[in-house]
């Protein structure tokens, strides 16, 4: 895909479009407290709340049913804090870029965003990650715009900006940290026979520490699934190449549902994942990635994630009781 030139800023683009209907009720933006932070953003169409940070970040602290949980993992020893060098996880959804190093990646995001509301959608632009004092500044700058799209699914536009005065190589990363107890469920394409399907199509990733045989892991032939275990001492990863553009993390009777788009031309991150989950004793980071980019000065990526929040749904782990409880009540996607 070639990357579009607008106003003189590049925007390389991969957007899907759900086939739901659009929410046309008025979407109501204030400003809130939350969990120490002073300076936040709550959204809500009366079915979904949705909270960003604007004293750190960009980054959405809290989602969930209107009157009902949050659906993201916070730490509560970091809730409410800014400033200094040191990294912390905080908790809820973030914008990394890939591939993952350090010190680079792990850049602070603890200082103020600046918050823009446009068309009842909500835009949080950090400053560029340039600071003398930190060995990792990579002279980039992230935004996150967050719009509703339907009754239970907001749309979330990544942008990373390179502000440098050189080419860099990267790509745009989307973690989320999902409450302990529930379980990512990754669909397989479809099964074939062998005499008629000769070729792989996708790509499977393993970390040194990733442990296969580990019982928090189920293959089967048409979803994998990786349980989060908080009894479990060692932490475990795997990523995908997401050619199937949806996963969910099922929690109880509500399932957290990411649509994001998989271009099988383009070059990805970590030997071709679209799609990364990291689990430990605590939470498990359910993660998109766009593809590889060479990003000329001033230019501008783009991935985009759209995001459905189901109740009601009350999948075991067989194949079987995913596709009736959870595959159909996901929606079609068009590329």
């Amino acid at each position: 895909m070639k990357p579009q030139q607008i106003f003189g800023v590049t925007l390389i683009v991969f957007a899907l479009v759900l086939s739901l209907p659009v929410f046309c009720a008025d979407v109501k933006i204030e400003k809130v407290e939350f969990e120490g932070w002073k300076n936040c953003r709550r959204m809500s169409n009366g079915t979904i709340d949705l909270i960003a940070v604007a004293d750190i970040g960009p980054r959405i602290i809290s989602f969930g049913f209107t009157g009902d949980e949050n659906e993201f993992h916070v730490w509560k020893e970091t809730l409410g804090k800014t400033g200094g060098l040191e990294w912390h996880p905080y908790g809820g959804h973030r914008l990394w870029a890939a591939p993952e190093a350090k010190p680079r990646t792990y850049y602070p995001d603890n200082v103020p965003v600046t918050v823009t509301e446009k068309d009842q959608a909500l835009i949080l632009t950090a400053p560029v990650e340039r600071n003398p004092e930190f060995e990792g500044s990579s002279g980039i700058q992230k935004e996150m715009m967050v719009e509703f799209v339907g009754k239970d699914a907001v749309r979330i536009t990544h942008r990373i900006t390179n502000r440098n005065e050189w080419t860099i190589e990267l790509a745009v990363w989307a973690p989320t940290f999902m409450k302990p107890g529930g379980r990512l469920i990754v669909p397989n394409p479809p099964y074939g026979s062998h005499a008629e399907n000769l070729l792989p199509v996708r790509t499977i990733a393993l970390w040194k520490y990733s442990e296969m045989g580990d019982p928090q892991f189920h293959w089967g032939n048409r979803y994998m699934i990786l349980e989060q275990d908080s009894t479990r001492t060692k932490p475990n990863k795997f990523g995908v190449a997401n050619v199937e553009g949806w996963a969910a993390y099922q929690r109880g009777d509500h399932a957290f549902v990411k649509y994001h788009s998989h271009d099988p031309e383009a070059a990805y991150p970590d030997m071709g994942c679209s799609l990364e989950s990291f689990t430990d004793n605590e939470t498990l980071e359910f993660e998109t990635l766009g593809p590889l980019w060479r990003i000329l000065p001033s230019e501008t990526v783009e991935h985009v994630e759209h995001w459905r929040l189901l109740k009601g749904i009350s999948a075991a782990l067989d194949e079987e009781s995913i596709d009736r409880e959870l595959k159909e009540k996901v929606g079609r996607i068009k590329n």
